[in-house]
């Protein structure tokens, strides 16, 4: 069957099941299966010898005790869940059901997602299966577990916008310079914006040219800026530039998306083409995380900061309703499934979750880097992108403990990153960034196709205990006729994934079984999107 017909997870030899380590009870006893050791991510090395720096994580057995640990960001996922009787580990979420977690959704989690785009702190769509927090060491022996975590949030620093300038552009040359491919080939993936083209000009500040830089296009209705000035920084640089087609169906490139992100981002399915196209071509990228957040300001303003010490679940409210119109969820949702993930639910838990930056200097971008970046952003590198190594200089430790501790004053006029650029490489300050536009992209034999594919899907699946079935096929159905969808696709790659859920949950009537997918015909699954 084609991943649009998907109703569970892939079969056994999918590449979505990785490696796990799981120790159960049997006849009174604990016995193991699984890898005993895994290594995952990147950690950097010099002169041979690991550094406490990069992105990774990794677990270990001795024959008595289960530790896991990862790096102080926790941005590379590993999940898993425990009961008295059993404990399983893996990178990947699906594996964790296929070993038997429990199917029981977070209500509360899922809350905060359908109106984010992104889960919180260790959370995922299932209630016993959670993410490693940061900075973790986790051990488990004879049926106890103990785990010990930390968020790094340093101090505000005094310091003059021209010496927070100087000290970016400094602390950011190291940074690159611990990263260097190190005679590898290397591609570098750019956009139009700062954090791409900050990496770029610095490696070749070093001497390090890329094979070749690639720019992915947007599904619509978002529009393409970015590509003429992708384009217009490699002729500056004498770069060759190679631009990505999307896939043909955006419905097969969410739901394989949904996968490898492990359904915890409504980000990223347009990564999925450069992903395939950079097999064979490299092995080393690198990628710009956190540079939006930590140096240009991304999410925050003045106006949040005051809430935020003036009226926190203001605030929360605040962030709930600019990412989502609460009338297209509750069209969207049955009213029982709309009742399990009230907005209540939402505002309680993302409550929660500020309190636990309230010892930042700037508790927004706090807030923004350990749930954002780190559930959301961080699927990109080092999730769809796993099999790549990818270095990420803007998590460079002095660079991030700078970045963080410096002012919200310096960063609140999101010019920040902009004059840093500008003021290292003024040779390259004519070249505009990207201006980023409200104008939806037109494409109405795109919208027909999308509605078909999603009526397709609908129909499969039958009667969901989720969405309105009714409601969003009367929807698409126009859609499909008059290819006016532009409205429908929020909904729907939310949609999407909540039927896919849906099927790897144990709900009231479904009763669907997770074993059922288990023997699909590996054959017949259309993981790459092609027609």
């Amino acid at each position: 069957m084609l991943l649009s017909q998907w109703s569970g997870t892939p079969p056994n030899d999918s590449p979505e099941l990785a490696e796990f380590f799981h120790v159960f009870r049997r006849d009174g006893r604990f016995v193991t299966d699984g890898a005993t050791s895994c290594s995952l991510g990147l950690p950097l090395e010099q002169a041979g010898r690991p550094l406490p720096e990069g992105v990774f994580t990794s677990w270990k057995w001795d024959g008595q005790e289960l530790r896991a640990t990862n790096c102080r960001y926790g941005m590379c996922p590993l999940f898993y869940y425990v009961t008295p009787d059993e404990f399983c580990i893996s990178s990947s979420l699906l594996t964790l059901l296929q070993r038997g977690a429990p199917r029981i959704l977070d209500h509360a989690a899922l809350a905060v997602f359908l109106r984010l785009g992104f889960f919180l702190g260790e959370d995922t769509p299932f209630h016993s299966i959670r993410q490693l927090p940061p900075n973790a060491v986790l051990r488990w022996r004879d049926g106890h577990m103990d785990l010990a975590t930390s968020l790094v949030q340093c101090k505000l620093q005094p310091i003059s916008r021209a010496a927070a300038v100087e000290g970016y552009a400094s602390l950011f040359r190291a940074a690159i310079q611990r990263r260097l491919p190190q005679g590898n080939e290397f591609v570098m993936p750019i956009s139009g914006g700062r954090d791409s083209r900050h990496i770029l000009f610095e490696l070749m500040t070093a001497g390090q040219q890329p094979k070749f830089c690639v720019t992915a296009r947007h599904f619509p209705p978002r529009p393409n800026p970015d590509l003429e000035v992708a384009k217009n920084l490699c002729t500056a640089l004498n770069l060759r530039h190679v631009v990505l087609e999307l896939p043909a169906s955006r419905v097969l490139t969410e739901q394989r998306k949904n996968v490898q992100t492990h359904f915890c981002t409504e980000e990223h399915a347009w990564a999925l083409a450069m992903a395939d196209r950079l097999r064979g071509e490299t092995r080393v990228l690198y990628d710009g995380i956190a540079g939006g957040i930590l140096s240009a300001c991304a999410f925050q303003s003045e106006e949040k900061l005051q809430l935020y010490y003036g009226d926190m679940q203001g605030l929360a409210r605040t962030l709930l309703e600019s990412r989502t119109n609460e009338n297209v969820i509750r069209r969207l949702l049955t009213p029982d499934f709309y009742s399990c993930v009230a907005p209540e639910l939402a505002v309680e838990r993302l409550n929660a979750e500020l309190k636990r930056h309230a010892n930042s200097p700037n508790p927004v971008q706090s807030f923004y880097f350990w749930n954002r970046t780190r559930r959301a952003v961080a699927l990109l590198p080092f999730g769809i992108l796993k099999d790549f190594q990818v270095h990420a200089p803007y998590l460079d430790h002095d660079l991030y403990d700078f970045l963080t501790s410096l002012p919200p004053e310096i960063v609140l006029d999101h010019q920040f990153h902009n004059e840093t650029i500008q003021m290292t490489y003024p040779q390259y300050r004519d070249i505009p960034f990207e201006q980023k536009r409200t104008v939806s992209v037109e494409d109405r034999s795109y919208y027909r196709r999308l509605c078909r594919e999603l009526a397709g899907v609908i129909l499969r699946h039958g009667r969901s205990e989720f969405i309105r079935n009714s409601l969003v096929l009367s929807r698409v159905a126009a859609g499909a006729v008059d290819g006016n969808a532009r409205w429908t696709w929020w909904g729907a790659t939310r949609a999407l994934l909540l039927l896919q859920l849906e099927d790897l949950a144990i709900v009231r009537h479904a009763g669907r079984q997770l074993e059922k997918f288990l023997s699909t015909d590996r054959q017949s699954l259309d993981l790459h999107g092609n027609d």
